[in-house]
């Protein structure tokens, strides 16, 4: 079974509807059956493998380090839509040398790649390559709104950022929030990949507190190695889970890469049982084992949870 697989809604519907549903597993099928993933920039010769991963529609962000070039984005997304994804590419507002290198992407992302949703962040670079230092700033070129593209998704941090204070961050994303509604676009989020389920619904919660009510997509580390997580941790600067990384690498390790992120989105879907109010519509993995790790991994979930919800006489 596909993670995305879209005739499991109604397979969905019939387990849950009976006494055993219970607890957190109708929650968290529905999660992960909204998952979305995503690749390099340079992915465009390995979209074929996807096919055979997640299903036609699936959620596909196109990742953007600093090293990356923009004309590989650009063929990577018009290889994904031509494989029937829906192309998401991240816009990091540091990396972009110039107006016109941004408005050359967004033109043939979305004229030949159909793009209408893209995740706008600040970026890693310091200082800025060209004109934009942070995301509002790109936003605020309109270049999105000139070409389409009416959604937009902004970074989350439940557990903080490596440079930024816990005030810049909230300060920030209410800008960011506020600019989107003024301006006809659809804001929502898309979290850093945690490990821990308590930072993340403590978060949630805060949002509730600050008046944020936009979509949310909780990030979450597909199967890897103990020393894959920690390289990218390092490189993200998660932070409680860091340290959780740090002092036990070999537990850690075994657990992420034998058992996935279970037991962080089984808490979190529990919590979310308790807070029906908070919006999280879907989980974003990073899949940095492999695409295919991940797609077994949500499969085989599935298959777990559904036999969880399914009463013996079915």
């Amino acid at each position: 079974m596909k993670p995305g697989q879209k005739g499991a809604g109604a397979t969905m519907e019939k387990s849950m509807s009976g006494e055993g549903a219970r607890g957190f597993q109708p929650r968290l099928i529905e999660l992960l059956h909204a998952a979305s993933v995503e690749v390099p920039a340079r992915q465009r010769d390995g979209v074929d493998e996807l096919r055979d991963l997640f299903d036609p529609g699936t959620d596909v962000y196109i990742s953007f380090p600093p090293s990356a070039q923009f004309r590989d984005a650009a063929a990577t997304a018009i290889a994904l839509a031509r494989a029937g994804f829906n192309p998401v590419p991240h816009l990091p507002a540091r990396s972009i040398a110039s107006r016109a290198d941004l408005t050359d992407f967004i033109a043939r992302a979305t004229g030949e790649a159909g793009v209408r949703q893209a995740l706008v962040i600040g970026g890693d670079l310091s200082p800025p390559r060209g004109p934009f230092g942070a995301a509002i700033d790109l936003l605020k070129s309109g270049e999105l709104q000139r070409h389409g593209v009416g959604k937009v998704g902004f970074a989350g941090h439940p557990e903080g950022h490596p440079v930024l204070t816990q005030a810049i961050l909230e300060e920030s994303l209410r800008a960011k929030i506020a600019f989107a509604a003024e301006n006809g676009l659809e804001a929502y989020l898309v979290t850093q990949f945690c490990f821990e389920a308590e930072p993340i619904l403590a978060w949630l919660a805060s949002l509730t507190r600050l008046g944020i009510d936009v979509p949310i997509r909780i990030g979450v580390a597909g199967p890897a190695t103990a020393r894959t997580l920690l390289r990218y941790a390092v490189r993200c600067g998660v932070g409680d889970s860091l340290r959780a990384i740090k002092t036990r690498t070999k537990t850690i390790g075994r657990l992420i890469s034998e058992a996935g992120p279970e037991e962080v989105l089984r808490e979190v879907a529990a919590g979310l049982t308790e807070t029906p109010d908070a919006r999280v519509t879907g989980v974003h993995f990073f899949p940095f084992g492999g695409l295919g790790k991940t797609s077994d991994w949500i499969s085989q979930t599935l298959s777990r949870l559904y036999a969880q919800i399914t009463p013996a006489s079915a």
